[in-house]
C-alpha cells in the first residue's frame, strides 16, 4: 500500500473505530485495488492514491440512507467493490450478491472475496436484466445507469419493505422529475451529502 492510504487508513480507522481485524481486511482491499488497478480501471490514475476518502469513505454514505438492519443485498455494477465491500467488511453478517458484467473486474472481486476471507458474499459476473433475484432488502449502485433504470431492476428483487440506495452527483433536477412523474406508486427520499446526493427508493 501506497504511504498516503496508509496514512489516510490509519485516520480513516480511528474516525470510525475500526477493529485490528477490520483494518487488516480494508489494508488488503487496498492493496489489491492499487496492484489491479495497474491492469484494468477499477479506480483513476487520479485517485489511486486517495482510495481511503475518495471511495472506501464514500461507500459509507450510504448508511445515511437510515438502512441498518439487511439480511440480502445486492450491489449492481459493483466494479472496484464500492460501496459493497466497504459495507461487507462492517457488516460481515449481511448476506450479498456482488453483480458485475465485465469479467476482469468480477476476476478482481472474487480475489478480494477469497483474499480477505470474506463469508456469505457471491460475485456473479452478469448484466443485472439477466438476472432474477428476490428477497432482497437492499439494492445499492454507485454511477450506474439513471435512477428509473435502477428502480425497474431493484423493484424487481426487493422485499416488501426493501429499497433501493444509490450516490449520485452532478445535475440531477431533470432526472428526478421523470422518475418521480414515471413512478407516482414509488417514493422517493433525498439526503444531501457533500456535492453528492443519496436517493433512497421504495414501493410507496
Amino acid at each position: 500500500m501506497n504511504t498516503t492510504n496508509q496514512s489516510d487508513l490509519a485516520k480513516f480507522a480511528t474516525v470510525w473505530s475500526l477493529t485490528d481485524e477490520q483494518v487488516e481486511q480494508f489494508s488488503r482491499f487496498i492493496d489489491l485495488l492499487e496492484s489491479w488497478s495497474q491492469r484494468t480501471n477499477l479506480v483513476s490514475r487520479h485517485d489511486i492514491d486517495h482510495i481511503v476518502f475518495r471511495h472506501v469513505e464514500e461507500s459509507l454514505f450510504y448508511l445515511e440512507s437510515g438502512v441498518r438492519s439487511v439480511h440480502k443485498m445486492a450491489d449492481i455494477g459493483s466494479g472496484g467493490g464500492f460501496p459493497s465491500i466497504p459495507l461487507k467488511i462492517l457488516f460481515p453478517d449481511w448476506d450479498m450478491v456482488l453483480i458485475e458484467s465485465k469479467r476482469m473486474k468480477a476476476l478482481f472481486l472474487q480475489e478480494v472475496v477469497e483474499h480477505l476471507n470474506l463469508k456469505h458474499i457471491t460475485v456473479i459476473n452478469a448484466r443485472a436484466e439477466s438476472l432474477h433475484l428476490s428477497d432482497i432488502d437492499l439494492v445499492t449502485a454507485r454511477a450506474v445507469s439513471s435512477l428509473q433504470q435502477l428502480w425497474v431492476w431493484a423493484r424487481a428483487w426487493l422485499s416488501p419493505s426493501g429499497c433501493l440506495v444509490t450516490l449520485k452527483g452532478g445535475k440531477m433536477d431533470q432526472e428526478e422529475q421523470e422518475f418521480l412523474s414515471l413512478y407516482t406508486d414509488s417514493s422517493l427520499r433525498v439526503v444531501e451529502i457533500s456535492n453528492r446526493k443519496l436517493y433512497i427508493v421504495q414501493n410507496a
